[in-house]
């Protein structure tokens, strides 16, 4: 929405010579940090080139010097983004952001391979236990099972009866 300043250019050409962003690597980048920005504050608010270079920093920490390597990149965490989403709505959060401690919650659990079922069952023991979302408790909960192997409904549900059952 407004020229380049010498500034500007000079810290484009920096992160394409002396950090080695390809240029089609740098168009994406750049096009992705303006999306991201507006989706967080609000259409026709820009980042800043200092958030534009933090970014381009991590991607080369990444190692993602290619578009293809770029773009998947960005549908990975397009997905993650979903996923999460999606277990926030399971665990009745909607209507607001999610803290960051919240999202590393989801994140953590999501990487550790359970079900939405899974997470879901364990939600409702959460709650039928604490009377609400306590996050550490649930974390407990996912971090046994985890251990234990059981990262689907069906296993979670088999653990219980096998708990359940009387021994003889």
């Amino acid at each position: 929405g407004r020229a380049l300043s010498r500034a500007d250019l000079e810290r484009l050409g920096f992160l394409y010579d002396e950090l080695g962003v390809p240029a089609d690597v740098l168009a994406i980048l750049i096009t992705h940090c303006f999306e991201e920005y507006a989706a967080r504050y609000g259409e026709g608010r820009q980042p800043r080139l200092s958030y534009v270079e933090k970014i381009a920093v991590e991607w080369m920490q990444l190692g993602l010097r290619t578009p293809k390597l770029a773009e998947e990149y960005l549908a990975a965490r397009e997905q993650r983004r979903s996923q999460v989403a999606k277990t926030a709505r399971l665990l009745g959060i909607s209507g607001r952001a999610l803290t960051r401690t919240e999202e590393k919650y989801i994140s953590l659990w999501l990487e550790m391979g359970f079900e939405s079922e899974a997470l879901e069952r364990a939600y409702d023991i959460t709650v039928v236990n604490t009377g609400q979302l306590t996050w550490r408790y649930m974390d407990s909960i996912l971090r046994r099972w985890q251990q234990r192997g059981i990262l689907t409904l069906e296993q979670a549900e088999a653990a219980e009866q096998e708990r359940r059952a009387p021994v003889r």
